[in-house]
């Protein structure tokens, strides 16, 4: 599998995969963990946005990606950037994905992950999608800002990576990396939360400096937009040869 496909389908599983939580008990962490508990609640939605990645070498991979989720394990997925593309439809125990405008659907089952992963057993919660709010401090309440006309709370603060990323490996089996690494990783956010504590707007960066001298370092930025919330979105399964 290409490196752009892959990218693609880290874009999914990023957005699918709930974590564990933590709390400080500050009125801001309070508002986010609010923002949290109402995600839990969300059933259907829809999401929209885009991502840059640029490695050490300076190359840049660019994608925009949407979901409409009907419910956890009924949603339709795309992701297109410069050099990938990755649509995915998901009915229950029925999944399919093609890699092109124009070419064929494919079922699931074949593997496009590495390490046997497939997109045959991922859920789109609302709550795996912002599951790293959890992992927030030194937050930060800043102005009220309008998003698709509703006005919002921004909060801006720093992940605990450590804590996140080996949340994360557990719950996908992988390896995290080590200590010293982790701590030279840094994750910020800027989240706006409406007046009902429902997340309208997600940024996400991330650097992560090279552990090789001289090779520079790794950054990638994230926007992604969430609405339509409890909205009836029917999802249809593509006809396959």
């Amino acid at each position: 599998m290409g490196l752009y496909l892959r990218l693609a389908l880290v874009i999914i599983l990023l957005l699918a995969i709930p974590v564990g939580c933590g709390s400080q008990g500050t009125e801001q962490q309070s508002a986010v963990d609010r923002a949290i508990a109402k995600a839990g609640q969300v059933q259907s939605y829809r999401s929209d946005g885009n991502s840059t990645i640029i490695d050490e070498s300076g190359e840049v991979m660019s994608a925009s990606f949407t979901t409409e989720v009907a419910a956890p394990d009924r949603f339709y997925s795309k992701t297109i950037g410069d050099q990938m593309w990755l649509e995915a439809v998901k009915d229950g125990d029925r999944c399919y994905f093609r890699e092109g405008e124009g070419e064929s659907w494919r079922s699931c089952e074949e593997e496009i992950g590495q390490d046997n992963q497939t997109l045959e057993d991922v859920e789109m919660p609302m709550a795996g999608a912002i599951a790293l709010l959890a992992y927030m401090k030194d937050i930060k309440e800043l102005d009220q800002e309008d998003v698709d006309g509703v006005t919002c709370r921004r909060y801006r603060g720093e992940i605990d990576t450590s804590s996140y990323i080996r949340a994360l490996a557990e719950a996908t089996g992988e390896t995290p990396p080590a200590e010293d690494e982790l701590a030279a990783w840094k994750i910020d956010v800027n989240v706006w939360i409406d007046e009902d504590d429902y997340v309208r707007k997600m940024d996400i960066d991330t650097l992560i400096p090279s552990m090789v001298a001289g090779q520079g370092e790794i950054s990638m930025r994230s926007s992604t937009r969430f609405y339509d919330f409890g909205a009836a979105i029917e999802i249809v399964l593509p006809q396959v040869q």
